[in-house]
């Protein structure tokens, strides 16, 4: 996966802060939080902070990396941390596919809906 910052700066898009809609985010890498496949962008350090000690309360809906479904993670969901990032998962059973297979899945596997 390639690195989505350098773009979104050379299209000078505003993109609003994950924690507080009504600023505007510094897209940067320290300012990047990345859970499962979803990235998200603050407007501070404090902000930054703030979403990365629970993630679960601030980030809305997932994609499990294991099965691909939906949904929306709590403070029990299964975690694991790996390549940087925080990935939850719909149950344990979808963490126990993940942890087997971890290589092929830590990147998404986009396809266009036919």
């Amino acid at each position: 996966m390639q690195d989505p910052t350098p773009y979104i700066n050379s299209l000078e898009l505003l993109i609003p802060c994950a924690m507080d809609i009504r600023q505007r985010a510094i897209v940067d890498d320290a300012h990047r939080s990345v859970i499962n496949y979803e990235i998200y962008y603050f407007s501070s350090d404090k902000k930054k902070i703030k979403f990365d000690e629970k993630p679960y309360k601030h980030c809305g809906p997932l994609t499990d990396p294991a099965t691909h479904q939906r949904f929306i993670p709590t403070k029990d969901s299964p975690r694991i941390d790996r390549a940087g990032r925080a990935f939850y998962f719909l149950s344990d059973s979808t963490r126990t596919v993940f942890e087997a297979h971890a290589d092929s899945l830590t990147l998404p596997t986009y396809r266009m809906r036919s």
